[in-house]
């Protein structure tokens, strides 16, 4: 089954994630430098970005009835973050650290430590518990001095994350996923205002999984998805030992860059392809081949901004389309040596996700990254077009999201207010229940994902900073800083969804700010 939860909230996170937000030094360098968002860092030398740095120690919680099926009733925990822009000579750095823990309490089915995810080939079971779950992130972009002449620069885009996850009951998960990026760059100086860049991409993702029970009497109802409610065998399996599963992805990619910089007008274009393989499988002895996962992923983007006095305007277009083949198999395991044969493979389950992004922000800046205030408007479209061959079956979710954010610095206060209103414009499902079958996978896990990401909804979130006294020789600011959002259910009742139904969260951060 696929699985987007953030496919159909698309600009939520650019409006909404505002228990992280930072600084303006920093929260607005990154909303309108649109090249810390490329692979080519190699463009960072370019940039006369400020030399600040924002550590974060928080508390947040999350709970409410209006969640996605692999969500649970309630998180909480601690977040750790640490970022910093920094030159060194002729280099330019951006380095960041990420440390989360938390308790999810009453999370059905998932098996894996981050289950929303579009691989259709996990493993569920008809269950809820509660999870401990640890997630570590550390990226770096680098740009070297110029070289060839003053015409070129090399880069490094750099990034490692790890996540652990262990269910509390049986049949329990233990779970560890890690994930490295790497993406060596240049750029190359055409004239004082062209520049080209260009950077390869490799990505390399592993998934290891257990399902042990600390009650060998006790046996479990298994299900090992192939997409869109089906599962293999068409039956479940019945847990009466540990189960493993391994998920090993490559992925290889490039991306070309056009850089534009005038007295007043500056223009970024860039084009990214990157293709997707990810293999699973079950087994340790004698492994058995689980499920392909192949993608295909374009993205283009563009971003504009116009300089009029004190005030800037930036305008960003984003597209992306990923078209999703996914491959099983039937095997037979060998009398001989017990190894399995593949006697039929075939892609059965397809996928096509599309999106499409128009922002524009305006900023009354008090210098060429820092601002008295900010605001920004978007609109955006996501489609996800969910296929299964055979019994054929199908899934659309067409949704536009327009999303509002106001940023304001106000002596030693920051006010961060931001909303987005996200619609339905086409929901369809097609899905026929099996009379040989509970239809458990169907009327639980598929349809209810279904339900909830077809739903009308409206997020409003709110973050109140406050600074307080600067000390030290460099004037390091410690400050203090709530936020808080309220995801609400606008459609009318639908499976388990209700219009009112509602998510909410909180946090309360103490944070040190360094120049």
């Amino acid at each position: 089954m696929n699985i987007k939860y953030i496919l159909s909230l698309a600009c939520t996170a650019t409006f909404v994630n505002l228990h992280a937000q930072e600084n303006p030094n920093i929260s607005y360098s990154k909303e309108k430098e649109t090249a810390l968002k490329l692979h080519t860092s190699a463009f960072l030398g370019e940039l006369d970005l400020p030399a600040v740095g924002n550590t974060e120690l928080g508390y947040f919680y999350e709970g409410g009835d209006f969640r996605h099926p692999f969500t649970g009733k309630s998180k909480q925990g601690l977040n750790f973050s640490t970022e910093k822009f920094q030159r060194t000579g002729d280099w330019t750095l951006y380095g960041h650290f990420n440390f989360t823990t938390l308790k999810e309490k009453q999370l059905p089915y998932a098996s894996l430590v981050n289950p929303i995810r579009d691989n259709p080939y996990q493993i569920v079971d008809s269950l809820k518990g509660d999870w401990n779950k640890q997630f570590y992130a550390m990226s770096l972009k680098v740009a070297s001095p110029r070289f060839a002449g003053g015409r070129m620069r090399a880069g490094l885009d750099l990034s490692y994350q790890v996540a652990t996850g262990a269910r509390q009951m049986d049949p329990r998960s233990l779970d560890t996923e890690n994930k490295i990026q790497l993406a060596p760059n240049i750029s190359y100086r055409i004239s004082k205002r062209h520049q080209l860049g260009l950077a390869g991409m490799y990505n390399y993702h592993k998934n290891d999984l257990r399902l042990t029970r600390a009650n060998e009497n006790q046996q479990y109802n298994i299900y090992k998805l192939l997409g869109l409610a089906e599962y293999m065998g068409a039956a479940p399996l019945l847990m009466t030992g540990d189960i493993y599963r391994n998920y090993i992805t490559n992925a290889y990619g490039s991306e070309v860059s056009y850089r534009y910089e005038g007295d007043q007008l500056r223009w970024l274009l860039s084009g990214r392809y990157l293709h997707h393989n990810e293999k699973v499988t079950d087994g340790v002895t004698y492994p058995m081949k689980a499920g392909k996962h192949t993608s295909d992923h374009y993205t283009l983007l563009s971003a504009l901004d116009l300089k009029r006095g004190t005030y800037n305007h930036h305008f960003d277009l984003n597209l992306s389309y990923t078209d999703i083949s996914d491959t099983e198999y039937q095997q037979l395991q060998r009398a001989d040596d017990r190894s399995y044969e593949t006697i039929f493979e075939g892609t059965l389950h397809t996928a096509v996700r599309s999106q499409a992004s128009l922002g524009y922000m305006l900023a009354k800046e008090t210098s060429a990254y820092r601002s008295d205030w900010f605001a920004k408007a978007s609109v955006s479209y996501s489609g996800w077009d969910n296929r299964y061959a055979l019994p054929q079956s199908m899934e659309i979710i067409d949704r536009v999201d327009i999303g509002l954010r106001f940023n304001k610095a106000l002596s030693r206060w920051v006010f961060d207010l931001a909303s987005n209103y996200s619609f339905a414009v086409k929901n369809e499902w097609n899905y026929t229940d099996k009379d040989y079958s509970s239809n458990f996978v169907a009327n639980n896990v598929a349809l209810p994902i279904y339900q909830y990401l077809s739903q009308d909804r409206v997020i409003n979130a709110l973050s109140i900073q406050y600074r307080l006294a600067s000390f030290g020789r460099n004037n390091n600011q410690l400050y203090v800083k709530g936020s808080g959002s309220l995801e609400t259910a606008l459609s009318g009742a639908t499976g388990p969804f209700e219009k009112g139904q509602s998510r909410y969260m909180a946090s309360l951060t103490v944070g040190l700010l360094t120049f």
